[in-house]
């Protein structure tokens, strides 16, 4: 495959596709018998072949895409930076004063990615005196 990534090593769902696929491929290439056959074989190896390619790296992109995750403010002195928080299974805040929690992704060192349009978020939370859909506020 073009990816290099063997049949051996695709989970169950991958491996029922290229195995559908396959089945199918040899059912109408015996189908028509004879040098059509062959050219259908090929035609239709060929296809699946990308098809597969194709779904295999999309699974592969999905896989390396990093879920976004709550984290609580641990230090209401710093809200700016990622190391004031900690990674909380879900907030519990309550309230419109301050900032509790955070939903983002993790920087990979257990803290949450602050972008330009997280910190907007944040202020606008701020301004405005209410939670959003990434930042949760507290009394």
């Amino acid at each position: 495959m073009a990816v290099g990534l063997p049949l051996s090593r695709l989970g169950g769902i991958e491996k029922m596709v290229w195995q559908n696929k396959e089945s199918h491929r040899q059912t109408r290439a015996s189908a028509m018998g004879g040098r059509g056959a062959n050219v259908l074989s090929n035609v239709l190896t060929d296809m699946g072949q990308r098809h597969c390619d194709q779904f295999i790296n999309l699974k592969l992109e999905n896989l390396n895409h990093t879920v976004m995750a709550w984290f609580s403010l641990i230090d209401p002195s710093n809200p700016g930076q990622p190391s004031s928080y900690q990674p909380v299974g879900s907030p519990s805040c309550s309230g419109n004063n301050q900032i509790c929690a955070l939903q983002a992704d993790n920087d990979g060192s257990g803290h949450p990615e602050i972008t330009e349009d997280l910190r907007n978020e944040m202020l606008t939370a701020l301004n405005t005196r209410t939670s959003s859909t990434n930042v949760q506020l507290k009394s």
